[in-house]
């Protein structure tokens, strides 16, 4: 393990590689720093991203294609994205018609989605050909989608807005080009894609949606929803506390998620849309899943460390704590 400290612009806030993983690319705010780690030399080469060095737009997000030789990259309140050729260092202006509010690749890497808020658009990138006319879709009218999320099968995409508090969601489906505009109990804050495509978990805000049922149980309440993404029944679950931690399993069948404070692990069933709680012996605070796997691990609150893993197919839930753990370690 080396260590390398280096300068690379004020406020780097993403890193990225390309997919051979042989360049690094960092992202400040108003700089990238390029880093050939097949090189000795890790000094890293600055790409400037605004001709204005006094207040330059802030670089907001990066993405890079399947090939690794073009890097995309939206900035705070730039009507248009910034092309980087990772080969030659050059970059190039891609005008749109007002800011991007998202960016995101497709999962086959061929094309970079760029979500145009103010003027109701979603532009489509060809990223193997990135300065050829792009295709514009225009987004259902009084939407203000800003945000777009990927399933990653690459058969459709959800987007919503965080702008303002509207309890809905649009689907997209992409072979066909249709948008579907679908209710939800309240506004979204963030949603996750199962990694089979099959479901989607969306968190909800706290605030209510600006026309909500006064006599509604969700008002005011902490909530989830889980959307079957093959036919879109839904499932929307009353929480006590706002989730603090979340995860799939990699097979795509369960959620695992954890709220502060709240001594148990919630497990979601993508098959039937319904939830399992299981009682820790402390407060956690991480959940994450043991690769090839179904199992999940759940960091806890404890003076010696605590750690509980649980199958949900068996229901098994197994915690060892800090002395247990350490007396199998053999010096």
């Amino acid at each position: 393990l080396e260590h390398t400290a280096m300068a690379v612009g004020f406020n780097p806030r993403q890193v990225v590689y390309t997919p051979d993983s042989g360049t690094l690319v960092v992202a400040s705010d108003a700089w990238l720093a390029v880093l050939d780690l097949t090189s000795s030399d890790l000094t890293p080469q600055m790409v400037q991203l605004s001709e204005d060095v006094v207040h330059p737009p802030v670089a907001e997000e990066i993405v890079v294609d399947p090939q690794g030789q073009y890097l995309f990259v939206r900035q705070y309140g730039a009507p248009s994205l910034l092309l980087v050729d990772l080969l030659t260092l050059e970059t190039t202006e891609l005008p749109l018609s007002g800011t991007p509010t998202d960016l995101d690749l497709s999962p086959d890497g061929n094309t970079a989605a760029v979500v145009v808020r103010g003027s109701n658009e979603l532009v489509l990138i060809d990223t193997r050909d990135p300065q050829a006319q792009p295709l514009i879709l225009d987004l259902p009218p009084d939407e203000l989608l800003g945000s777009l999320v990927y399933s990653p099968t690459g058969e459709r995409a959800l987007l919503f807005t965080t702008a303002v508090p509207r309890a809905r969601v649009t689907t997209w489906d992409i072979e066909d080009g249709t948008f579907v505009v679908r209710g939800l109990e309240k506004p979204v804050r963030s949603i996750k894609v199962s990694p089979d495509g099959g479901t989607a978990t969306i968190f909800h805000t706290l605030e209510d949606a600006e026309n909500a049922d006064p006599d509604s149980i969700f008002n005011g309440q902490e909530a989830l929803t889980m959307v079957d993404l093959t036919d879109f029944r839904s499932n929307a679950l009353l929480l006590p506390k706002e989730p603090t931690a979340f995860v799939n399993s990699g097979d795509g069948r369960f959620g695992f998620f954890v709220m502060e404070g709240s001594p148990y692990l919630e497990v979601l069933r993508y098959e039937d849309l319904l939830y399992d709680e299981v009682r820790l012996k402390s407060s956690p605070v991480h959940v994450g899943v043991l690769p090839g796997s179904t199992y999940a691990y759940v960091n806890e609150e404890h003076e010696l460390g605590r750690l509980s893993f649980y199958e949900p197919d068996t229901g098994e839930l197994k915690t060892i704590t800090g002395f247990e753990l350490n007396s199998g370690i053999e010096h």
